[in-house]
């Protein structure tokens, strides 16, 4: 299971801070057709996994590039905005979505 805890805009680059088995890593944010997704690991290494932004955690996101403020930060971790799970879409063995 993976979760997003916070956006930051680093050199031009939105990101989103990836948590997912054991590990936390900031990954930039994609949008394709509409939809927002983050990616992890690498085909060429075959852990290569697509994570799908849920329109709660879309909306979440937008509301960061208009504002530059993830307002997560203030809504207590019981609200299912904080570390809100995302939708995986591929398997770790680098199947393309």
């Amino acid at each position: 299971m993976a979760t997003i805890n916070g956006f930051r805009v680093k050199n031009g680059v939105y990101q989103a801070k990836l948590q997912h088995d054991g590990m936390t890593e900031w990954r930039a944010v994609i949008s394709q057709a509409g939809q927002l997704y983050v990616e992890s690991g690498s085909r060429m290494t075959k852990d290569y996994v697509r994570y799908e932004f849920s329109n709660k955690l879309s909306k979440r996101f937008e509301n960061f590039v208009c504002t530059g403020r993830d307002n997560s930060i203030d809504i207590p971790a019981t609200n299912d905005y904080l570390g809100e799970n995302m939708d995986l879409i591929s398997n770790s063995k680098g199947v393309k979505p």
